[in-house]
């Protein structure tokens, strides 16, 4: 193969160097910024991807750059701190900024903030059972009568120096420990751990030496001089900011070790992964409601514990406590955080592997499946699952008819859904943090319908954005494993979202509610589904290029969202240079220039207008040509445009877009002629931008009554109406 040969990339493997999707690097070629072989256009220069790549690290192309992808974000900051902790809150925002303005080692960092916190933790002293013995502090050391002579008893120390023995922390190797226990003064528990330490059970040290190789020891050398991190360790870390990171006064809060670990996690990561800090008072609550005594309880994606830790606080023995993680790290600050809590010997029964491979499932967690009483997680959402999975392993039965079905759809959470539900023993409770998505959307449907048919439904509680930095909003689903015969709560509820279309669960429709969609879809009426003629607005591929304050010579208006009212469309506030070639996307030009209406894109309801003059739309605001004969145009705008379809919209979609999908579903009722054309009179008058507000109030309230009347509601139910679209 020549050299000019592999100087050239396919678009996709263009898209992967970068990080960005291929309709990114399809944009970028025609905005110049990527260039294609002269004789396989389909083909990508090499060299400019390489020059665009180191544009985008060093910033100098940053709109590209934060519009390309998530996945360049480097950003930290600071997950959720209850709101009235103020002082917690400033700490940690210190703490980011002290490590992100020395651009200190994220492993350096972590690894002393975890030792800041379990040094902290020797001078907490308090009384403890350990069988039938009283186990009392004293000083800084424990003391246990057993039989009739003392003994030293470290506890919680000895398994504490195994964990941080058992994980590599990135670079954390003997010659670390040997600094760690200088640093942290003499007479600490640290000055007893050996140099060299065996993987433990459950956290396997990936370069652990293959089995029969020589195994290399460190040399015997002196204790580094008191703080000292040499350039040998691979950190460079000064004295006096590893000192610091020691001494940081970190806030009293539940699961610090997690915080510090998320705090120090870049963005792109946790977006690859999927994983987000749960809120505390979110995760206590299921605690609350799920533990009783003797219960086991499995998160099958514990992070650093957060779940089981609120578990633990109830009163569960660490022995009914097991987890599982991907994440060495956080499983290693999981067994950490355990051992911290009950301050006692014992082995925590985390796992590091990946869980739905069967990497991990060794005895004795393996013995545990479909033994669970409590499986509750906020499991990853959209996270990339590379290669193929036909089935889940070995002799986990999931029950789920094509579980490669939900992998290709790349929906981590319902993957964790069956999983999750397979370990549970019959009766047993699930209890899950699931994207508000989960609820409607039609690519889940299959999982939906799988719950029907195999849980009982016993909560579903919409939480809205708990999630900092992330747009989705989130719900907690509870089931119990098997079907049953109460029919008390969410179960009443469970045959309606099984004759919903799409399995949808619509939660917050309520029966008299259902009882006004039903009149509005058991009649008569036509759609608009293959009578339309559909236009996405114009993708510029950037705005701040294209788009211009003022018309000039060689511009025209262009309508956005904002410029969108009901009935009405403002003159447009931004103007472009219409040459289709060069933006990214653009629909057929014809669509624009005739009468059409236009709709918001963005929004919990249809808001909508009608354009006689054909202007351009940009993609916040797309537009239809309506088809439907013996149906006028501007009464399908006066319907659109009434709280009774934002009610629909509402119950039936419970979006915040307006997709085509939903609008080729709402009902166009059947009705004579002239009721039609009343309703297309009244838009028109709406429409005139001169009318006074009284008189647009006045015509609103009439098209409402027409409306209303026409589907036969009563006055309790147009109240009803009227209350819900309001609350919206």
């Amino acid at each position: 193969m020549g050299e000019e040969t592999r100087r050239r990339v396919s678009r996709k493997e263009a898209a992967e160097i970068l990080g960005v999707a291929a309709e990114s690097v399809t944009h970028w070629v025609k905005q110049g910024y990527l260039k294609t072989v002269s004789d396989a256009p389909r083909q990508i220069d090499l060299g400019s991807v390489e020059v665009l790549k180191s544009r985008l690290a060093d910033g100098s192309v940053a709109k590209l750059r934060a519009r390309a992808n998530k996945s360049f974000a480097e950003d930290f900051f600071v997950p959720f701190v209850p709101t009235d902790d103020k002082e917690a809150q400033q700490n940690l925002m210190s703490l980011v900024e002290f490590v992100g303005s020395r651009c200190l080692p994220r492993a350096a960092a972590l690894f002393a903030l975890v030792l800041n916190v379990v040094r902290k933790s020797e001078g907490q002293g308090e009384q403890v059972q350990v069988g039938d013995r009283e186990q009392v502090q004293v000083g800084d050391r424990e003391q246990v009568q057993v039989g009739d002579r003392e003994r030293e008893q470290v506890g919680d120390r000895e398994r504490v120096q195994e964990e941080l023995r058992s994980c590599e922390f990135g670079e954390v190797l003997d010659l670390e420990l040997m600094a760690l226990r200088t640093c942290l003064g003499s007479g600490s528990w640290l000055e007893g751990v050996p140099t060299e330490g065996a993987p433990r059970e459950g956290v396997p040290r990936e370069r652990a030496p293959r089995e029969g190789a020589p195994r290399e020891r460190a040399p015997r050398e002196r204790a580094p001089r008191e703080g000292a991190l040499t350039e040998r360790a691979g950190w460079n870390m000064e004295d006096s900011v590893w000192q610091a990171l020691l001494g940081w006064n970190l806030p009293q809060i539940p699961d610090i070790l997690g915080v510090v670990y998320q705090i120090l996690t870049r963005e792109n990561v946790k977006v690859r992964q999927g994983a987000y800090f749960t809120p505390q008072p979110v995760v206590e609550a299921i605690a609350a409601d799920h533990w009783r005594e003797g219960r086991f309880v499995f998160d099958p994606c514990c992070g650093t514990g957060k779940f089981l830790l609120a578990f633990a606080a109830r009163g569960a023995n660490p022995e009914e406590l097991w987890g599982m993680d991907i994440d060495p790290v956080a499983v290693l600050l999981t067994r950490i955080n355990l051992l911290l809590f009950y301050r006692r010997p014992f082995q925590p029964r985390i796992f590091c592997g990946d869980s739905l491979r069967g990497e991990g499932w060794e005895t004795p967690l393996r013995g545990m499946v479909g033994r669970f009483d409590v499986v509750a997680t906020n499991p990853p959402w959209g996270a990339v699952i590379r290669g193929s999975m036909c089935d889940f392993p070995g002799s986990i039965d999931v029950g789920f008819s094509d579980v490669s079905k939900l992998q290709s759809q790349k929906e981590s959470f319902a993957l964790f859904l069956v999983l999750g539900l397979a370990c549970l023993r019959p009766g047993g409770s699930l209890s899950y943090l699931l994207p508000e998505a989960f609820l409607m959307v039609k690519r889940h449907e299959e999982i939906r319908r799988f719950l029907l048919e195999n849980c009982m439904l016993k909560n579903i509680e919409c939480l809205g954005n708990i999630f900092h930095k992330v747009s989705s909003k989130a719900v907690r689903l509870d089931v119990e494993k098997g079907r049953t015969n109460r029919e008390k709560g969410l179960a009443s509820m469970a045959g309606r979202f099984s004759r919903n279309e799409g399995a949808i669960y619509d939660v917050w429709t309520s029966a008299e509610d259902g009882l006004i969609l039903d009149k509005m879809e058991q009649g008569s009426f036509r759609t608009l589904a293959g009578h339309a003629q559909w236009a996405l607005g114009v993708v510029t591929g950037d705005n701040g290029r294209f788009l211009r304050d003022a018309k000039g010579d060689d511009g025209e208006g262009i309508l956005c969202g904002g410029d969108v009212g009901a009935f009405v469309l403002r003159e447009p506030s931004r103007f472009l240079v219409f040459r289709p070639d060069c933006l990214q996307q653009v629909a057929p030009v014809a669509l624009y220039r005739s009468p059409k209406l236009v709709y918001r894109f963005i929004g919990t309801r249809p808001v909508v207008a009608y354009d006689a003059v054909g202007r351009l739309t940009l993609n916040s605001a797309n537009s239809v040509i309506v088809n439907l004969e013996g149906f006028p145009v501007r009464a399908v705008e006066a319907l659109w445009n009434t709280k009774l379809y934002a009610f629909f919209f509402f119950h039936r979609f419970h979006a915040v877009k307006v997709l085509r999908a939903h609008l080729e579903r709402l009902p166009l009722p059947c009705w004579p002629s002239y009721l039609l054309n009343v309703l297309a009179e009244l838009a028109e008058e709406l429409g005139a931008t001169e009318l006074s507000l009284t008189k647009r109030k006045a015509l609103t309230a009439e098209l409402e009554y027409e409306v209303m009347r026409g589907f036969g509601l009563s006055v309790r139910e147009q109240e009803r109406v009227f209350a819900c679209v309001d609350g919206i």
